[in-house]
């Protein structure tokens, strides 16, 4: 099946491809007639494309001519021509044959100095995200490309209302500092978020157990919705004061989840063939994936948010990044566990119970998990006992 075409931009930019940048400001506009003539399109290359009336007014007549977005209308010539490049291909022959081709309705985005000049050597298309910002690509250099992916769509929900960047004014001074801040925020945590894995375990009847548990999340309703807010099976809805609210997973799907994720430890171990591989799978389901990065532009697939405000957050008045999922990322906790994830129902408690001790060495990690997981912390119960020794009981 052939790759659907990407929508025009003023419908959903969401989809667009990775490199589709242009210089066109937002809101130009531009008449049928010149768009025909300035994009050497045919009249009914736009039929499908959006318009609105407008007046045409002289001294001694008047009509009616279909306005567009000028954007539109350049998206509309990269479909046909296979994107930027294959545009500036096209454009580069007509000019090359001597075709009519006057230097004053060269397309916007193609006049010299533009970004992809006709004068010049044949373009290269550019991240959406760092365009032509030093700062930007010291920080995609700087992050794994998960973390990059996952920092861009959260400053896009802060700085763009939940678009994509079309272009390079969409990258302003204060997503550069974000961005900075972001990998100072994760050089500091990189332990935690060091060693996720290329591809998830192999299927064992923990594992599957913990997605079948993962794939039965509640999903939140959409923020602004008139759902907003409402009761959800599974979930809680917090309210953070007048600032900030959300939904998070209640105690019992909690204790579905820990139970699960105590399974993974007991049979597998803590290590990267157990849990330390698994406990990504979790992540990803907790924080939230307002991550729809659309496979034409990133190679990574990402699921719509289902706990909007529960992972990775640019808090804009404050310019401080939170990610509240990287609690599944964690190791055994020694202190206090109240006000913590874990604490949450009794599985939470037990789980905590069963990770190693800081500092054990790897060939005491399983028999650590397992001498924790029937000794429990103090004063707390119940202690955790895998469904096969129950069974074998």
């Amino acid at each position: 099946m052939a790759p659907a075409i990407p929508t025009l931009p003023s419908r959903d930019d969401r989809d667009a491809p990775y490199g589709w940048i242009t210089d066109i400001p937002p809101n130009v506009m531009i008449h049928k007639d010149r768009a025909v003539r300035m994009y050497l399109l045919n009249p009914w290359d736009l039929d499908d494309v959006p318009f609105n009336d407008r007046l045409i007014e002289y001294p001694h007549h008047s009509y009616y001519c279909n306005d567009y977005t000028e954007r539109d209308v350049e998206w509309k010539a990269w479909q046909i021509h296979g994107g930027p490049v294959g545009y500036w291909k096209f454009l580069k022959q007509q000019q090359d044959a001597g075709e009519a081709f006057l230097c004053t309705l060269l397309p916007y985005s193609y006049r010299p100095r533009a970004r992809y000049d006709l004068s010049l050597a044949t373009p290269v298309l550019q991240d959406r995200y760092v365009c032509d910002s030093i700062a930007l690509r010291d920080a995609k250099l700087a992050l794994p490309t998960w973390i990059w992916n996952a920092c861009n769509v959260a400053l896009d929900g802060v700085f763009l209302s939940g678009r994509i960047p079309l272009s390079a004014k969409d990258l302003t001074s204060d997503r550069e500092h974000a961005m900075k801040l972001a990998v100072a925020f994760f050089r500091s945590r990189h332990r935690r978020y060091a060693g996720r894995p290329n591809e998830n375990l192999e299927s064992s009847s923990c594992t599957i157990q913990l997605r079948q548990v993962l794939s039965e999340a509640p999903i939140a309703p959409e923020s602004g919705s008139r759902e907003w807010g409402t009761a959800v099976e599974g979930l809680d809805f917090v309210r953070l004061g007048t600032a900030r609210e959300y939904y998070d997973w209640n105690a019992e799907y909690l204790e579905r989840v820990f139970t699960a994720a105590c399974e993974v430890v007991t049979m597998l171990g803590p290590q990267p063939q157990g849990w330390a591989s698994a406990r990504w799978e979790v992540y990803d389901k907790a924080r939230p994936s307002p991550l729809r990065f659309a496979s034409a532009y990133c190679n990574e697939a990402h699921q719509y948010s289902q706990l909007p405000g529960l992972g990775l957050h640019y808090d804009r008045a404050t310019k401080t990044w939170s990610d509240p999922a990287a609690e599944w990322l964690g190791r055994h906790m020694s202190e206090d566990l109240r006000g913590h994830l874990r604490n949450r129902c009794a599985a939470g408690v037990a789980f905590n119970a069963l990770l190693p001790l800081p500092g054990a060495p790897p060939s005491s990690s399983s028999s650590s998990a397992q001498r924790l997981a029937h000794a429990g912390p103090p004063n707390i119960s119940p202690v955790y006992t895998s469904p096969s020794a129950r069974s074998s009981a």
